[in-house]
């Protein structure tokens, strides 16, 4: 039991060498006052970097709002060009129909006048039947069947 017991001293005094602390030098009011003048002075130059990023990121923030919006007109446009585009080719349509209407409506009246013509001539030239036709055709008829 005793060597349990001078063992547990011994490890316990080695131990206590290794978390010893280490001899610093002593800080005083002046060295504290110095740090925090450097920290302060560090701190403002972080401030003036911070708000310069923040400043061009601003701008960078404008110029994409800036591209957007050009590409928003651009966009506009080309659509209206289109629709122009569009109403000008349905006009173009409703023109060709109205011509094919027109064509249309002339050639019945052609046909019309046409088919008014022939059957008034057809009336105009036939002669009324007569007694002395009808002889004649019936005579014609009874030789060519003889």
């Amino acid at each position: 039991m005793k060597v349990a017991l001078s063992g547990l001293i011994l490890s316990i005094i080695l131990c206590g060498q290794v978390f010893a602390a280490q001899p610093t030098e002593k800080i005083t009011n002046e060295m504290i006052y110095l740090k925090l003048l450097e920290i302060e002075k560090r701190q403002a130059v972080l401030e003036i970097q911070f708000r310069e990023f923040k400043t061009s990121v601003d701008k960078r923030f404008q110029q994409v709002d800036k591209r957007f919006e050009e590409l928003r007109e651009d966009m506009n446009k080309r659509f209206e060009q289109v629709d122009k585009r569009f109403e000008e080719l349905r006009e173009d349509m409703n023109k060709r129909f109205d011509q094919l209407y027109t064509f249309l409506w002339i050639v019945t009246g052609i046909f019309s006048a046409l088919v008014a013509v022939v059957i008034g001539f057809a009336l105009w030239d036939s002669e009324p039947p007569s007694a002395g036709h009808a002889k004649r055709l019936w005579k014609k008829w009874k030789n060519y069947t003889a």
